[in-house]
């Protein structure tokens, strides 16, 4: 038997890798008003919300209530403190979840897509290695981007692809506007609604981002398989089929991202966009429901997409709920296709 000496270090040492782990970065918005504005109760997106119990707010802890356009919370409250979400929440009826989320969501802050990349100056920033609130070119965390964690290879904000900044082409270091749900499928033009919410746009590697297009995302199933780099050189993505239909993998580290943003779409912008377990994604149809679902659980939201939501909540005025409470996905979706099976066994 250990001596009581080597037991306790070892349970010190434990905590110390589970602290660190906690800390973890995810590595390798001129505005109009759509609907009327709801009276929102805002909430921030913390794991320990999703609990049975009530959380009691600490000292300093930021309700998701008070975050949105006009409202009192900063963005340096929402960097430096806790955001709980309790309040947010608190008027859903899970009896009828997807509607009650609907009414809960709907009537954000239209954001203007030609100014995305200044909101994502700060709702996609590096917030470990630019914490200044007003640095101009910090570092940027992309999607699809395997070198988030190394400062050498790391993306600013000042390189951005745009015609206005032709200094960065495809070929050299650049990120760009991913539209998760692709605009293709059901958004539509710059005018209507989905087409700048920034809870399915996010900065973006442009190697993957163009070689991904407007495919579906989905596991690639087939023997047959491509892999797609990052401007690094890294392999970042994949192109294959599953079943017979051409489809995109991303980056393991980014599955459940991409799976939160798209089961958002299907509440947020429900009469027109929708959730499927087939394999077409066209019309406004999103196929391989299952296989999102599967990401969402296997890839929980980490501290970068927490903090997200609620900065985009600061310019928008709504949250993804599915980042602030996982369990809705499988409440919600369960009866489509093989989504309870998923579900069940996770």
């Amino acid at each position: 038997m250990k001596s009581l000496k080597l037991l306790t270090l070892s349970l010190v040492s434990l905590l110390a890798v589970s602290l660190s782990s906690c800390n973890k970065n995810k590595s390798n918005k001129d505005d109009k008003s759509e609907e009327e504005q709801t009276s929102e109760n805002a909430t921030s997106s913390n794991p320990s919300d999703s609990s049975s119990e009530p959380y009691i707010p600490q000292p300093g802890d930021i309700d998701a209530a008070n975050i949105g356009p006009d409202k009192s919370v900063t963005i340096a409250d929402i960097v430096n403190n806790h955001v709980y979400t309790d309040n947010y929440y608190s008027g859903v009826n899970e009896s009828n979840l997807m509607n009650s989320l609907y009414d809960l969501i709907k009537g954000h802050t239209i954001l203007n897509y030609n100014s995305l990349e200044e909101y994502m100056r700060i709702t996609d920033r590096d917030w470990v290695r630019s914490t200044q609130i007003d640095e101009q070119d910090p570092y940027m965390i992309l999607i699809y981007f395997t070198a988030n964690n190394d400062p050498t290879k790391q993306q600013h904000w000042g390189q951005y692809h745009s015609s206005k900044n032709p200094y960065y082409p495809e070929s050299q270091q650049s990120w760009d506007k991913e539209h998760i749900w692709a605009k293709s499928n059901g958004i539509g033009s710059s005018t209507t609604l989905g087409y700048s919410d920034l809870h399915h746009l996010r900065a973006s590697d442009m190697h993957n981002n163009n070689t991904r297009s407007s495919l579906p995302e989905a596991d690639v199933t087939s023997d047959s398989k491509t892999y797609v780099t990052d401007f690094t050189g890294a392999n970042s993505g994949i192109k294959g089929k599953n079943g017979t239909t051409n489809v995109y993998e991303p980056y393991s580290i980014f599955k459940g991202d991409v799976a939160r943003a798209l089961m958002y779409m299907a509440v947020r912008y429900k009469s027109n966009l929708s959730l499927t377990d087939g394999t077409d994604s066209s019309g406004g149809k999103w196929g391989f429901l299952s296989n999102l679902v599967k990401w969402h659980l296997e890839d929980p939201a980490d501290e970068f997409e927490i903090k997200r939501n609620s900065l985009v909540q600061f310019y928008q005025g709504n949250r993804n709920p599915f980042i602030d409470r996982p369990e809705y996905a499988c409440k919600i979706f369960s009866g489509v296709g093989n989504v309870a099976s998923v579900c069940n066994s996770h």
